[in-house]
């Protein structure tokens, strides 16, 4: 399921798109918000069947720590903006079975340290045009 939002369309209306499709065990999504402010539904992480989740484009909201995504093995974070450096690895954290991990940053990003401490993790593609981060 792939979806995207232009502004002037406001992020609430894709919650229940999203809610539909963690119930019927949806195994890919795609979200690209072009920079609209994001926070994904509880059942994103509660109920979902997902294996591979791209972000793009979308500043995302803080990660609650209670919570975990374990059939998920492919994450690809395009261009995505963070509360903070610590949301990062905090949604990395709730990932025990990621294999696959794709970051993409440009100046419109604002995480500047990655910490990655991922068990399962086989592939890590990190993109970076500014050459200003650090990956720990």
């Amino acid at each position: 399921m792939q979806l995207k939002m232009t502004p002037p369309c406001p992020s609430r209306d894709i919650k229940p798109l999203i809610n539909i499709a963690v119930a019927r065990s949806l195994r890919e999504l795609k979200i690209e918000m072009v920079f609209n402010s994001f926070d994904l539904p509880n059942s994103f992480y509660m109920f979902s069947q997902l294996d591979t989740v791209t972000l793009e484009k979308l500043s995302l909201k803080d990660v609650p720590r209670d919570v975990r995504l374990i059939c998920l093995k492919r994450l690809h974070l395009i261009l995505v903006k963070f509360s903070s450096d610590e949301s990062v690895k905090t949604l990395l954290s709730i990932c025990p079975s990621l294999e696959d991990l794709v970051v993409k940053r440009s100046s419109l990003t604002n995480v500047m340290i990655f910490t990655i401490d991922v068990p399962m993790l086989r592939i890590l593609s990190f993109i970076d045009s500014n050459k200003d981060f650090v990956l720990l």
